[in-house]
C-alpha cells in the first residue's frame, strides 16, 4: 500500500461521505436518530468494560465503520450509500494499519458522538465540519504509519 492510493481513498471517501452527513442530517428523522444512538450506546458499552480485551478493541473498529455505513444509508440515497460501501472497505483495511487506533478509541467515540448528534439535530453545517475532520485525521494516522514503515525500510536498506 502506498500513500497516493491512500490518499486517493482518502480524497474519494471525504467527497462521499462529507455529502452522506449533509444529507442524512436534512432527512434524520426519530427512527434514524435512534438507529444512530444505539451505535455510539454500544460504543459506550464496550468503553465502560473494566478489562478490554483485543477482541473489544476489534469490534470497536467494527462498529466505528458500522456507523459510517449507516450515517450513509440514512442519507437516503441508495447510490451514495452502495459507494460509501466500497470506499469504507478499502479505508477500513488501511486502518488495520494504523495500530495506534488501538490507543485513540477514546477519541473516536467522542468524534463519532459529534457527529451523531449534528445529524440527530439536523445541523449539516457542523455535521460535515465534524466528518470532514474526522477523515482527516484517520487519514493522518495511516500516512504517518506508511511514513515511518518507509523511513524503517530507508534505514534497514542503507545500513543492511
Amino acid at each position: 500500500i502506498d500513500i497516493d492510493t491512500v490518499n486517493e481513498a482518502f480524497d474519494v471517501r471525504d467527497l462521499l461521505e462529507v455529502e452522506a452527513t449533509r444529507l442524512a442530517a436534512g432527512a434524520i428523522d426519530a427512527a434514524g436518530r435512534a438507529k444512530l444512538r444505539a451505535i455510539i450506546a454500544e460504543c459506550d458499552a464496550l468503553a465502560a468494560l473494566p478489562e478490554r480485551r483485543l477482541q473489544d478493541d476489534l469490534r470497536e473498529l467494527q462498529i466505528g465503520i458500522e456507523l459510517h455505513r449507516t450515517i450513509a444509508e440514512l442519507a437516503g440515497n441508495r447510490l451514495l450509500s452502495n459507494l460509501m460501501d466500497g470506499v469504507l472497505d478499502r479505508c477500513q483495511a488501511y486502518v488495520w494499519l494504523d495500530v495506534t487506533n488501538l490507543n485513540s478509541f477514546g477519541d473516536a467515540r467522542e468524534e463519532h458522538r459529534a457527529i451523531v448528534e449534528a445529524i440527530c439535530n439536523g445541523d449539516a453545517e457542523t455535521a460535515v465540519a465534524l466528518t470532514r475532520r474526522h477523515v482527516s485525521e484517520a487519514r493522518e494516522g495511516i500516512l504517518s504509519v506508511l511514513r515511518l514503515r518507509r523511513s524503517v525500510y530507508d534505514t534497514m536498506n542503507r545500513t543492511g
